[in-house]
Order: structure tokens, then sequence, then C-alpha cells
């Protein structure tokens, strides 16, 4: 699934925010290469949302 389609509102992003936390509460020591590219693409996710979100709009100087 490609990151942009996984948060659409915000009870996805929630549920995103949990995974990752539960992901990285495991530790570096404990957490395999799998799960460590799923919190970067969860991240990614996130991220994107975030910015979609809460698009700051530049001040218009007349």
């Amino acid at each position: 699934m490609e990151h942009n389609k996984m948060i659409i509102n915000d009870n996805d992003y929630t549920k995103v925010m949990a995974k990752i936390d539960g992901l990285m509460a495991k530790g570096s020591k404990n957490i395999s290469k799998e799960e460590l590219e799923e919190i970067k693409q969860l991240a990614l996710a996130a991220q994107e949302y975030e910015q979609q979100k809460y698009a700051l709009v530049s001040p218009k100087i007349h």
C-alpha cells in the first residue's frame, strides 16, 4: 500500500501514530529491519497527512 493512501482522516492518523509508538517502544535493539521500514513508511504517511491538514498559506503583501 502506498503511504499516501494510508491516512485519509484523523482516525486513521491516530491509528498510525499509535502503531509507530508501539513499534518504537520495542527499542532499537529489538526491532527488525521490516519493522524499521514499516515505521519509515508510517512516518512518511503521517508527515504527508500533517502537511495537507495543516498547510501554511503564505501571507500576501499588498
